[in-house]
């Protein structure tokens, strides 16, 4: 934190997800990504978890953002900057950087 203040930005941790992890999540992932978010909440950095926004599509819907499993596709990179835009004008800690 000391080193992104010095240099007037902000360190934001993004998590996204591969089709695999949506289709077969599994109780390892679920524990590093809590691991993950309480610590970042601990240091008080933001993190966006885009599991989540995957989940809540159908999942032909979620699978038909990927390219190839990992890569979004066109739509998929679209629906991912519009999230992560809205999330970053949403939290304090980043909303200004945006002016």
């Amino acid at each position: 934190r000391d080193y992104d203040a010095a240099r007037s930005r902000v360190t934001v941790l993004v998590y996204f997800p591969s089709v695999e992890e949506l289709q077969r999540p599994n109780a390892t992932l679920a524990y590093w990504m809590s691991v993950v978010e309480s610590n970042a909440k601990r240091l008080d950095i933001p993190f966006i978890n885009f599991v989540s926004l995957f989940t809540e599509l159908p999942a032909a819907e979620a699978t038909s953002l990927f390219v190839d499993g990992y890569h979004f596709s066109e739509k998929g990179n679209a629906l991912v900057a519009r999230e992560l835009l809205e999330f970053l004008r949403s939290d304090p800690r980043t909303a200004a950087r945006l002016q």
